[in-house]
């Protein structure tokens, strides 16, 4: 048996009371107790102290190892919270209540109103007191137009604090949805929600002072209100705050920082950022004019459906820049925009048929698309509108829609116009 010095012996003594109470120890095996060294069998060799206490009447307890590292207490894994149909069909991205990594629809647009409203519902009835999920629920209703029941569900979540529910009241009251339009109402709305950090607000904020609606116009504010909102990764916030760096609205002229603000909202998807950062690069604005990257970026926009980009590609592949030239490509992508009411479209359309451009000549097909245009007010339009009058090509020749025709275009600058009017025989 080895010295007992190897053992630490910690007794717990009572004090004395009225009544016989047991004497009371502890006794600990230590496999590395400085006087003796290392112990190979420490609770083993510490037994026969606890025995001798034990005979003497005390109440001896043996203790394992006291040196050996405690191994830490089992900790059940915390359930990770699953998105219902509900997150998955009305959840706000930029929700500050909306849990990391869960579902969202980016823009109202797309939210499917017949399946978010009933998923949303059954969602509230199950957690009556979550205002994220009240919140959906009315952004759901705003989506199918059910405005009033909306603003209802959305001023219950907005007093339960739901800074996204007090921004989409905000833009009620900017639009006047089931609500009388009240642009100071929005403002103060958006406000509260903005100071809280809400980006979708700081966004709209930020377009209320560039737009000068319920507030004096102001490019700073706007700005600085764009700004917060783009830093958290706001597309709709980035493309505005390339516009403004582009025109000077608040902040210097800068082609390069608008380029790189319309480049962040053009990853995100942003199909306005993606066809201007086509116009920056064939245009060479902030950068080296670059037809190929023009065409890629307008390619992005026309194949989400955007009238500018399809017309500018349209335009690419008439001129042959960036891409062959081909004539039939130029008709499709002009007919796509035209066909979506763009005046330039239509313009260019009405180019193609008057003179030929991959397919027959047809002067009643280009005066179509070129009196769709001129009602829109193009002056290029108009001004081609009165020289088919003029020639009588695709219509009875009329020297009277002729002039009126050039009057229009001219009265707008356009210097054709204005000395085919110095030509034509008076009245």
């Amino acid at each position: 048996m080895r010295d007992w010095i190897g053992f630490l012996w910690l007794s717990l003594c009572l004090t004395t009371s009225a009544f016989a109470e047991p004497h009371v120890a502890l006794v600990v095996g230590n496999s590395a107790y400085g006087a003796v060294g290392t112990l190979p069998n420490p609770a083993k060799d510490a037994a026969p102290l606890a025995d001798a206490l034990k005979s003497e009447g005390f109440k001896a307890t043996l203790a394992q190892d006291a040196t050996a590292p405690i191994a830490p207490p089992t900790v059940a894994a915390l359930k990770t919270p699953e998105p219902t149909a509900c997150d998955r069909l009305a959840a706000a991205p930029f929700d500050p209540d909306l849990t990391k990594g869960f579902p969202s629809v980016l823009k109202g647009g797309k939210i499917n109103p017949d399946a978010a409203i009933p998923a949303c519902r059954r969602a509230l009835e199950t957690s009556p007191d979550d205002r994220r999920v009240r919140f959906q629920l009315a952004r759901a209703l705003q989506s199918g137009k059910k405005f009033e029941e909306a603003k209802l569900e959305y001023e219950q979540a907005a007093s339960a604090g739901s800074a996204s529910a007090m921004n989409n009241l905000g833009v009620l009251y900017k639009n006047g949805w089931g609500v009388a339009k009240d642009y100071a109402q929005a403002r103060a709305w958006l406000q509260k929600a903005a100071d809280q950090g809400d980006a979708d607000a700081q966004y709209n904020l930020g377009a209320l002072y560039l737009n000068g609606q319920g507030v004096a116009k102001d490019y700073v504010q706007a700005r600085g209100w764009l700004q917060k909102a783009a830093d958290q990764g706001d597309p709709d916030a980035q493309y505005n705050l390339g516009v403004a760096y582009l025109n000077g609205f608040g902040v210097a002229k800068d082609y390069a920082q608008a380029r790189a603000w319309f480049q962040k909202a053009a990853d995100q998807g942003d199909a306005t950022a993606q066809y201007n950062l086509g116009a920056v690069y064939a245009n060479g604005r902030g950068v080296a004019k670059d037809y190929a990257q023009a065409r890629a970026w307008f390619q992005k926009a026309a194949d989400q459906g955007d009238a500018g980009a399809q017309n500018n590609l349209g335009q690419l592949y008439m001129d042959g820049q960036g891409v062959a030239k081909d004539y039939a490509q130029a008709r499709a992508w002009f007919q796509k925009a035209a066909d979506q009411g763009d005046a330039g479209a239509q313009y260019n359309l009405g180019a193609v048929y008057g003179n030929g451009f991959g397919v027959a000549t047809d002067y009643a097909q280009a005066r179509a698309w070129f009196l769709k245009a001129a009602d829109q007010g193009d002056a290029d339009a108009q001004y081609n509108l009165g020289v088919l009058y003029l020639n009588g090509q695709g219509v009875a020749k009329d020297y009277a829609q002729a002039r009126a025709w050039f009057q229009k275009a001219a009265d707008q600058g356009n210097a054709d116009a204005i000395e085919n009017l110095k030509e034509l025989p008076r009245p």
